[in-house]
């Protein structure tokens, strides 16, 4: 994921990666970051991070990720639906 990722963005010591929710929430539901939506990050005793959304060109992986994260979105949908 980190090399992944570095082809997107230049990493500097100490960033911090999100890599995903729990079962419940965004993609599992259908709901999709879209450009220009704003994230926000609050860790209690440290402070809060705005961050806007932006969609980037593709890149040498970006023909890869759809199938593998295909696949983990259909198990994160049926541990969501076994839950309920």
């Amino acid at each position: 994921m980190i090399a992944y990722l570095s082809e997107i963005v230049t990493l500097k010591t100490g960033d911090v990666i999100f890599t995903g929710a729990p079962a419940g929430v965004g993609v599992v539901e259908g709901k999709y970051l879209r450009d220009g939506d704003m994230l926000t990050t609050t860790i209690e005793g440290l402070g809060t991070m705005r961050n806007r959304c932006v969609r980037i060109a593709n890149h040498s992986g970006a023909d890869v990720v759809p199938e593998a994260f295909s696949k983990l979105l259909a198990i994160a949908r049926e541990e969501a639906v076994a839950k309920k």
